[in-house]
């Protein structure tokens, strides 16, 4: 279970500190919080080892692998075919979605207001529970990390979120710890429909919390409809431009089978627009050890 985060944000002076460097020059040091969320976030990183998988729908391969064991059908839309050769260099990716308690830090060292800000009081607004963000507030959140730590923080593609949600890209139907749904054991119950604290079920084998199920998860894509039949093999992007973002991961008030791995969600209404429903989480874009990481 993630730690919760009990610190209430009153205010913070400023995203950095200034320090006179040996050369004469001003640099940044990053204020307590913020050096504080830094290191909480590169210790929650995940190695994903660059590698190859068939990314989208696996059809009769997925129903050979798991004959009658599936309870909870998926019923991938045409979008997500055909299956196509994805290879990935290597990456991290936080183990948990981001938090209110995370994503406060920043807008208050940015000087925006907060998210779901006129959702104070709800119990999922609480520091531990996901946060809930417009795609634009996702983006900028891992962007400014990165600036805050000089890595190259970003947004996953949709392609790192599915290779990480299948475990390597394994042939699984869900990112649980069995490949299955088991409602109250590895995955919530109809008695929930709302948010809950990252990290309440098991991981998938590869160690990341809720990728199926809790809130929907942006990626960095545009959407295309037609974009698995032409995208690049090698470290695919997603289409140059678009109106509509992708999300991934379905949230807990899709029915489980919405939670797929290889169901892809898109949206144009919620670029700029805050609902609970709709999370993330980072990747910083390097195969080299991290600060607090330094064996992968």
């Amino acid at each position: 279970m993630k730690n919760s985060w009990f610190v209430v944000l009153m205010f913070v002076l400023s995203a950095c500190a200034p320090l006179k460097a040996a050369q004469g020059k001003n640099i940044f040091q990053p204020a307590p919080e913020i050096q504080a969320l830094i290191e909480r976030t590169l210790g929650d990183m995940i190695f994903v080892e660059r590698g190859s998988f068939m990314m989208g729908d696996p059809g009769e391969e997925l129903e050979a692998a798991y004959d009658d064991k599936i309870i909870y059908f998926y019923l991938p839309r045409q979008d997500s075919r055909p299956a196509h050769k994805v290879t990935l260099d290597s990456y991290y990716m936080s183990r948990y979605e981001i938090t209110y308690g995370e994503h406060d830090i920043f807008t208050a060292a940015t000087g925006r207001e907060p998210t779901m800000q006129r959702q104070f009081g709800a119990p999922w607004r609480s520091p531990e529970y996901p946060a809930g963000v417009s795609w634009q507030g996702a983006h900028d959140y891992c962007a400014w990390l990165g600036e805050q730590s000089g890595l190259p923080f970003a947004l996953p593609t949709e392609a790192q979120w599915e290779y990480a949600a299948r475990s390597r890209g394994k042939v699984v139907p869900f990112a649980t710890d069995t490949g299955l749904i088991e409602p109250g054991v590895n995955y919530t119950d109809d008695s929930n429909r709302y948010p809950y604290p990252p990290g309440k079920f098991p991981p998938n084998p590869l160690g990341f919390y809720d990728m199926s199920g809790n809130v929907y998860e942006w990626v960095a894509d545009w959407y295309d409809p037609e974009y698995y039949s032409k995208s690049p093999g090698i470290n695919p992007q997603g289409p140059e431009t678009g109106t509509e973002k992708v999300y991934r991961g379905g949230g807990i008030r899709n029915s489980p089978g919405g939670s797929s791995v290889v169901i892809r969600g898109k949206t144009s209404e919620l670029l700029n627009y805050e609902v609970v429903s709709w999370g993330f989480r980072c990747v910083i874009n390097t195969d080299q050890p991290l600060p607090v990481n330094e064996g992968h």
